[in-house]
């Protein structure tokens, strides 16, 4: 079933999408010491952020096309290849200094093994999401 939300979504200033409490980015490209602004178009600052990383080249048992969903809060390694600084009109984003921004000690998991690997820059984009709480 297709909620109210879905059906109406618009294109916001930021290059993503949104939704009346919600806000996805399009897909960014992974740069090492990276900063960006994303304007999410919401009414407040969201109170939730999260990253996923989109395969755009295979590797490491993932093919172009799957995601991994970075996990917004808990383990201090979650995330840890970006910080993103919220504000009541954007996403201010700063990405790890590292030559593979998403890697030791912030690693991914191997797509076929769980062998904690680097991922490649060149190989993933970035979708950021944020949300209004309650």
């Amino acid at each position: 079933m297709i909620s109210h939300l879905q059906l109406h979504a618009t294109r916001s200033q930021g290059g993503g999408y949104q939704m009346a409490n919600s806000y996805t980015s399009s897909q960014q490209t992974i740069t090492s010491s990276g900063t960006f602004t994303l304007a999410h178009g919401l009414a407040s600052a969201p109170k939730f952020v999260s990253i996923s990383l989109v395969c755009q080249t295979a590797e490491y048992g993932y093919s172009a096309g799957d995601v991994i969903n970075l996990f917004p809060h808990g383990s201090p390694y979650l995330n840890a290849g970006a910080s993103v600084k919220i504000t009541s009109t954007d996403l201010l984003v700063q990405y790890a200094s590292a030559s593979c921004v998403f890697s030791a000690p912030y690693y991914a998991t191997n797509g076929t093994g769980g062998t904690q690997t680097p991922l490649d820059n060149t190989s993933w984009k970035a979708v950021f999401y944020a949300q209004l709480g309650t």
